[in-house]
């Protein structure tokens, strides 16, 4: 195993170009960092590798921008915009559009049960630009909480939910989850039952996560609560969730049976995609029960955080 690089400091130059300014957070894996890219004068985020599989995340991030680019995603208003990804030094990066807000996870944490209203506004967007991956033969893999970014609106944009951190789907990085699958021991409340079962994932992959979402935000707490990886996975592959209906009577008939199915441990009793979850849920949006347009570029979105704003450098990026 190599020694792993030491990633600059506040205030240090990387790569030649960007001038760190702070850490925004990271996990096992990762850091992530905020920065100005000198050659530009843009705020930008970077996610940065030093472990032994750098090199291959920094290849599943690109075969990602690859498929981005050529199906037209690279610009997408829900797809977080990744500019670079290189390797050097021992060190994968990959450069990306600045974000301010905060993410969904944290959200979470101040609203339990979430209202349905904003339940759509979060969710359905992020759905929709999913599944314009899958049609683009993108799979994000890892669909959670921490992985939606509740942006704020700017000067120049208008306030939406943005998926980040793709590249887990991607074959390159299965390559690599084939190493290091979960295991009885190592699951977390995210994982699919296939992950468990299996090193390969799919676009039902991706359909279950936004159903245990939904189930999460919905009911306000999560279907699977062992306090151990071994419990935890048993109860993930018995998909025993108690339903949706009895943990929030209030919900409209029909829509826990509609989560139930995105969350079934058979991926091949779930919707056949994601615009068949989306079609199914339309109908117990507000807006759309109103009459209202819900379309990408006509959608009511409005983020109501708790702090109205909380500055990323505070929230960091759950990567």
């Amino acid at each position: 195993m190599s020694e792993p690089a030491t990633l600059p400091a506040p205030g240090e130059l990387f790569a030649d170009r960007f001038q760190i300014e702070c850490g925004l957070g990271g996990g096992f894996e990762s850091q992530v960092l905020g920065a100005i890219d000198r050659e530009t004068g843009r705020r930008v985020a970077i996610k940065c590798w030093t472990g032994d599989h750098a090199e291959q995340a920094v290849a599943s991030v690109r075969a990602f921008m690859r498929l981005a680019y050529e199906s037209g995603l690279y610009e997408h208003p829900n797809l977080l915009e990744v500019f670079t990804a290189e390797f050097e030094n021992g060190t994968g990066y990959c450069v990306t559009e600045w974000l301010e807000g905060s993410t969904l996870a944290r959200q979470l944490t101040q609203s339990r049960p979430a209202p349905l209203q904003d339940v759509f506004e979060h969710v359905l967007p992020c759905m929709r630009a999913i599944a314009e991956a899958h049609a683009a033969g993108i799979v994000h893999g890892d669909i959670r909480p921490g992985h939606i970014f509740l942006c704020r609106a700017t000067r120049h944009r208008p306030a939406r939910p943005q998926v980040f951190d793709f590249g887990r789907g991607m074959p390159v990085f299965q390559e690599l989850r084939a190493l290091k699958r979960p295991t009885l021991d190592s699951a977390c409340h995210y994982t699919s039952p296939e992950q468990l079962q299996s090193a390969l994932v799919d676009a039902r992959s991706d359909q279950y996560g936004f159903g245990l979402l939904l189930y999460e935000m919905l009911a306000g707490e999560l279907p699977f609560t062992a306090d151990n990886g071994n419990d935890l996975a048993l109860e993930i592959v018995a998909g025993a969730a108690r339903p949706l209906a009895e943990l929030r009577p209030s919900l409209p008939p029909g829509l826990s049976e509609i989560v139930a199915r995105a969350m079934a441990v058979d991926p091949d009793e779930r919707f056949e995609d994601l615009l068949g979850l989306i079609a199914a849920l339309e109908p117990f949006d507000p807006r759309y029960a109103s009459g209202a347009s819900i379309g990408l570029e006509q959608a009511d979105y409005r983020v109501r955080l708790q702090p109205a704003y909380s500055a990323p450098g505070l929230d960091a990026y759950d990567w």
